[in-house]
């Protein structure tokens, strides 16, 4: 029997984005989407963060792994830290780049890095890179051969942030292509697998955990973090 698209996750893109039809071909696609979550950046800000955010500071309203973490222990991949280069672009890493300043995020192409970082006369920036799924409207890399996994991506929907993701494992290209449908226009990838454990806290100061495989949280080494 055909399953449905999750209503509140409707419900909350139409109420974000009166002007969003809901293009998700309800009843007729005939493979199981299982619930995906999204969490609007809203009026928050964001920080990109090397040293584990407080849970019990209530000014902290969620927090999510950013970059891969190596063998090492250490990011992986492109990062910048308060404009200060904290590890050196790697090819496996992606093609996406997580721009933070000033409290705001940008989503852009590696190749635009450089410039953007020739650009900027002070150190007000942090970044990383990660795999660039959705770029453009457009798909683009894909490593995971459409494995099911849990999936998380920091995304772009009509210019607002989001962070959205599977409840629990989901085909990967699937996964891609109903963000597309959401209206997505970009989405960068957030580190998962056994490195996924996250929190966001309810408007009374509930702290609810997210992310399924909690093996490697002690290991964690970056997050990105929504803040007051």
């Amino acid at each position: 029997m055909p399953q449905l698209m999750n209503k509140t996750l409707l419900l909350i893109l139409l109420y974000a984005f009166p002007s969003l039809s809901p293009t998700f071909n309800q009843g007729t696609n005939q493979k199981k989407i299982n619930r995906i979550n999204i969490y609007p950046l809203g009026n928050h800000k964001v920080d990109f963060r090397l040293i584990r955010p407080d849970k019990l500071d209530n000014r902290n309203r969620l927090c999510v792994p950013g970059a891969f973490t190596s063998k090492n222990n250490t990011p992986e991949g492109l990062i910048y830290l308060n404009g200060r280069l904290i590890t050196g672009q790697k090819s496996s890493s992606g093609r996406g780049i997580v721009i933070i300043s000033l409290g705001t995020i940008n989503l852009i192409h590696i190749d635009s890095v450089r410039q953007f970082i020739d650009s900027r006369t002070d150190s007000r920036f942090s970044l990383f890179q990660q795999w660039y799924l959705i770029e453009k409207n457009k798909r683009g890399e894909n490593p995971f051969s459409n494995s099911n996994l849990q999936m998380r991506v920091i995304a772009k929907i009509k210019n607002e942030i989001f962070i959205i993701e599977s409840d629990s494992n989901i085909e990967s290209e699937y996964f891609i292509s109903t963000l597309i449908k959401m209206g997505v226009s970009d989405a960068i990838y957030l580190d998962m697998g056994s490195w996924s454990d996250g929190w966001y806290k309810e408007a009374n100061n509930t702290i609810k955990s997210i992310g399924n495989n909690k093996s490697n949280t002690n290991k964690q080494t970056n997050w990105i973090l929504f803040h007051e």
